[in-house]
């Protein structure tokens, strides 16, 4: 459009100048000829890049620049980096994915094994038998219901007969207070179905009269109860490691005659 318009004014201002001046005029009307050739010979370049690309707003031009080699490179490139992006994301969620499988299989390969042991592993058991032969006398006697030996630990083993406050709030305390009664089995070793007495029993009514208390548990206010720990190791744990223990509870009801397993849940604890 430019062009045209400049060769609008030379058409107007030429011919004026020419008229003042002879024979410039002839050698200004070749420049004008010559500059009219060379704005039409650039129009024409011009249209002859247009009818090769296209408009800039033409499709199918701008698919020809599409397809120049350095756009081909470029775009080849990005496509490149997207598709790893995605192909990347993938394999990191299945390596995620891999990881919470191989964390389950393996929390569930240690239950099994921890399953496997507490089936075979040493339990003992505590039970109160009264004495056939010594009337109002108890017999507490400890015996190993697992599958494999118990390896009895004396310095953890209790048995204490005590006097409780009866009530909602009184009584023993939370946790067990385990004192100086040590019970000392005749062999260390008990193997399974095996049991053994421990001490030497307990006669409710002597221990009653003998501190005094015949009306302290009559009314009630205070029972009688005896409480202890047998601690063990079995052959699956590791002599410097935490032994198991039985913890046992059983009180004395007066008007029965009878011992009964009662007291907190830490007393009576198997582990």
């Amino acid at each position: 459009m430019k062009y045209f318009m400049l060769m609008a004014m030379l058409a107007i201002v030429l011919p004026v100048n020419g008229q003042k001046e002879g024979r410039e005029s002839n050698g200004n009307q070749n420049n004008t000829d010559n500059l009219a050739k060379l704005s039409f010979s650039t129009i024409k370049d011009e249209e002859t890049q247009g009818e090769k690309y296209g408009a800039d707003d033409d499709p199918k031009s701008y698919l020809l620049r599409l397809s120049d080699p350095a756009n081909v490179i470029s775009i080849g490139t990005l496509i490149a980096i997207i598709v790893g992006t995605v192909v990347a994301g993938r394999t990191l969620k299945d390596i995620k994915k891999q990881t919470k499988n191989s964390e389950t299989a393996a929390n569930a390969a240690l239950l099994n094994a921890q399953a496997v042991i507490n089936s075979e592993r040493p339990w003992i058991v505590i039970t109160v038998i009264p004495d056939p032969e010594q009337k109002g006398l108890f017999r507490f006697r400890a015996t190993n219901k697992g599958r494999t030996p118990a390896n009895i630990v004396v310095a953890g083993c209790y048995c204490e007969v005590e006097f409780f406050p009866r009530g909602p709030i009184d009584g023993p305390p939370a946790e067990p207070i385990y004192k100086s009664s040590i019970i000392d089995p005749p062999e260390n070793l008990i193997v399974s179905d095996e049991a053994f007495n421990i001490n030497h029993g307990v006669n409710p009514e002597s221990v009653i009269d003998s501190n005094s208390k015949r009306q302290a548990v009559t009314e009630p206010r205070e029972w009688l109860c005896v409480y202890g720990q047998i601690a063990y190791r079995d052959v699956f744990t590791e002599p410097s490691g935490e032994p198991h223990h039985t913890r046992w509870f059983y009180s004395y009801n007066v008007d029965k005659k009878q011992m009964k397993p009662s007291g907190p849940n830490a007393y009576s604890e198997k582990k």
